[in-house]
């Protein structure tokens, strides 16, 4: 059963409320960008209500597992169902998408279309690809290159 909306009412300590959408749960014990965001979310859960997506690329919310778990211990909300059974319950303030890749046409549709007064966030960490691509087009060299591709074959 969802709960989202009765949550933040009756909890008055939530200033914000935050959807997260990613790919997958974070793992804080197998990469830097993943101890990166779940620090960012574990912080942010203090004070707002967090509920977070881990969508598959048919926009199912993938299931639950040991990073999940971990989330939820920090006091983030896990989604249920689709984005869509989210955004019938859940109406934030902010969404933040993990990664720029993420923010897919459908979803912001479905965002602009239940949630118009959002803030939408895309989490600018992995522009990295962007440096690597100029360093390659400015060198020309084929490690540059090589660098750059496999960057954005990793998105």
């Amino acid at each position: 059963m969802l709960v989202y909306e009765n949550e933040i009412k009756m909890n008055s300590t939530y200033n914000l409320s935050v959807l997260v959408i990613s790919d997958s749960f974070s793992q804080p014990d197998q990469a830097s960008g993943d101890l990166r965001f779940y620090t960012l979310l574990s912080l942010l859960a203090h004070k707002h209500k967090l509920i977070f997506c881990a969508l598959s690329t048919k926009g199912k919310v993938l299931p639950r597992n040991e990073a999940s778990a971990r989330l939820e211990h920090a006091g983030i909300t896990l989604g249920e169902g689709d984005l869509l059974h989210v955004l019938k319950y859940f109406k934030p303030d902010i969404v933040w998408f993990e990664f720029h890749s993420q923010a897919r046409q459908d979803y912001l549709g479905l965002l602009a279309r239940y949630c118009p007064q959002a803030r939408i966030v895309v989490d600018s960490v992995d522009v990295h690809f962007n440096r690597l691509e100029t360093k390659a087009r400015l060198t020309g060299k084929p490690e540059d290159e090589s660098a750059a591709s496999q960057s954005l074959a990793n998105k």
